[in-house]
């Protein structure tokens, strides 16, 4: 059991974490967000930990994100990752102010629309490659060969189309866990829904008939 200083009992007692839910204001509108809190178990009062403050913070900007559909900072860091790209390099190659990507990891929430540029990018090398080149007098020679070689390796690995990227990214954003059994028949359904309600398909790739049932190659 976790102990704690109690300033309603006034000495040392255990506690328990709970979730609860606090209405914010946030640009003229009104969200309820689930934050942790501390509460005695003798007397039922909230306590004060170290660290909850801050873990409030970022469980308030994480929910704030999912509902306006805005892009983590966890995967800002992934764009940094798999680009291999500074701070600075992937803000002008997006066409953002060089110190604007340093801002949204330091907590800056971005407006939707450079939200979707960002998530467009990390779903899509062929479109972050387009605005490599776009920009590729803003930054430096070096900056631009080590992203362009970190385009061309992702491009040889995933030769997917974007539509079918975005359906994965779907996938395992929505789902806990995805076994590559399961990814295999979740596409083979989904396009099968899409033929089914559209008659037309919602990525270009077709299945194969394998031992164990379709397969996206």
């Amino acid at each position: 059991m976790k102990h704690t200083y109690c300033t309603n009992c006034r000495k040392e007692t255990t506690y328990t974490l709970k979730k609860q839910g606090i209405r914010k204001v946030i640009k003229d509108k009104e969200y309820t967000f689930l934050i942790t809190v501390a509460v005695c178990n003798e007397c039922g009062e909230e306590i004060s930990l170290p660290g909850l403050l801050d873990l409030n913070i970022k469980e308030i900007d994480s929910q704030y994100r999912e509902k306006e559909n805005l892009i983590t900072i966890e995967n800002i860091n992934r764009l940094l990752k798999i680009y291999d790209i500074g701070k600075g390099p992937l803000a002008l190659v997006l066409g953002f102010g060089e110190v604007t990507i340093k801002r949204y990891l330091d907590g800056q929430v971005p407006s939707l629309e450079y939200s979707n540029i960002m998530k467009k990018a990390l779903f899509s090398p062929d479109y972050f490659y387009k605005k490599l080149q776009e920009n590729k007098n803003k930054i430096t020679p070096a900056s631009y060969k080590k992203s362009q070689e970190a385009v061309n390796n992702l491009q040889e690995l995933f030769v997917l189309s974007d539509k079918m990227r975005q359906v994965i990214a779907y996938l395992f954003k929505e789902l806990n866990e995805v076994t590559p059994l399961m990814l295999q028949k979740l596409l083979y359904l989904i396009q099968g829904t899409s033929y089914a309600l559209y008659d037309h398909p919602i990525f270009i790739e077709h299945s194969q008939a394998w031992v164990h049932g379709p397969v996206y190659p």
